[in-house]
Parts: structure tokens; sequence; C-alpha cells
């Protein structure tokens, strides 16, 4: 992934492999929340299945302009409540593997979007 000047000071994805994600110069090697230019982790479980509606109660207080799931290596979906939370709360979200996040992240990031990353760990199924 490259990053662009406009990127220089913010916090955006370097790297990611199974075990591992990289944001600037530092690997988190569990799930991340970033947002705002924060992280916070560890977030989320070790499997897209076992998230709970309390893993994204961070809404409540922000709301970005779109949340972006990371869901492992393959695209899968939270639980029906928690979609339909997001929903309630009219926030668009898309679901992918976490790789396919990262670079999203980093593009709508760079385009001056509020975006949300809420990822699990590449491996994670």
């Amino acid at each position: 992934m490259q990053s662009t000047s406009f990127m220089k000071n913010t916090l955006v994805f370097r790297a990611y492999e199974d075990d591992y994600l990289q944001i600037n110069d530092t690997k988190y090697y569990n799930g991340i929340l970033l947002m705002e230019n924060t992280v916070q982790q560890p977030w989320g479980t070790t499997n897209v299945s076992e998230l709970s509606l309390q893993h994204f109660s961070f809404l409540e207080e922000k709301q970005p302009e779109i949340l972006l799931i990371g869901t492992g290596t393959q695209t899968r979906f939270p639980a029906q409540d928690i979609l339909l939370k997001l929903d309630q709360q009219h926030i668009p979200f898309e679901c992918m593997s976490s790789p396919a996040a990262a670079r999203t992240f980093n593009l709508l990031l760079s385009e001056g979007r509020n975006v949300a990353a809420a990822i699990l760990l590449p491996r994670a199924n």
C-alpha cells in the first residue's frame, strides 16, 4: 500500500498479513477499530459469527459516513441483529475481507471521507 502526502500524518493501513494489521509503523495482532485517526484495540473477536451488538457500541457516540467491516479472509456478514441496528441508525456499511477493507479505508480517507474501519485479523473466519 502506498501513501500520499495528504495522508502523511494520518493513520492508514500500511500492511496486513494473516496474523497482523499494520497501521503506520505499528503492528496490531488482534482486531482493531480505526476511526477519526484513532486506533482502538483489541476490537472484535476471532470470528465474525461471534461479533455482538456490544462490539458496535462505539456508533452510539460517533457515526461515520461509512463503516467498513473487515471479516477476515472471506467476506462474511455479522448476525442479523447487528445489521438491523446499523440500518436503524442509518449507518451505511460494507462487509468485505479484511485486506479489502484496509485498502478501501485508505482510498476513502484519501478522498476526505469520514470513514471507520472495524477489522478482524485477516486470518479470521
